[in-house]
């Protein structure tokens, strides 16, 4: 009996190390269930992550996608406007030298119109003096006219008096 009691000793040792190990198992395993939960809903939090980053990566490359759209569309339109720009620019420059030649014509002009404006005067200034020499030549060749007339009058003795008013000779009275 003693053997069966010893046997009987060492199996219930044995029972109560494997009911130890059994428990320790058994904790091992919550807690392994525990952190397998855990990992479980990390993973579906990193699920739903990587489809807001999915999206979020759709949503930029179709923002992507329209940008580059639009660049290549203003880089179009900046094309464009340089080649208006450097069409404008010539454009300006052909109307400068057109402004410049205008000037200068201007001021050719100018110059002829005081050059004939300067002539003009001068002929007036000449053409006035002349008709002033030509109305004082006049009035001598009347004044000696009448002095003849006179002259013939005294000689007929049908004197008379003339008088000049500078424009015509009336006779005033007779003597």
């Amino acid at each position: 009996m003693f053997i069966v009691q010893e046997k009987n000793d060492k199996l219930k040792l044995n029972e109560a190390k494997l009911d130890d190990e059994k428990n320790q198992l058994q904790l091992n395993l919550g807690d392994a269930e525990n952190q397998l939960m855990k990992t479980e809903l990390l993973r579906q939090s990193l699920e739903g992550d990587v489809q807001r980053l999915r999206l979020v990566l759709g949503d930029r490359e179709t923002e992507n996608q329209v940008l580059t759209s639009r660049a290549e569309n203003l880089t179009g339109q900046v094309h464009d406007l340089e080649n208006k720009t450097q069409s404008l620019t010539a454009n300006i420059e052909r109307l400068n030298f057109a402004l410049a030649r205008t000037e200068q014509q201007e001021s050719a002009q100018r110059n002829k119109v005081d050059i004939v404006h300067s002539c003009q005067k001068r002929s007036w200034t000449f053409s006035t003096s002349h008709n002033q020499c030509l109305f004082e030549l006049f009035f001598y060749f009347c004044n000696f006219f009448l002095f003849l007339y006179l002259y013939c009058d005294v000689v007929a003795c049908k004197c008379r008096i003339y008088v000049c008013n500078k424009t015509q000779w009336t006779a005033e009275n007779e003597i």
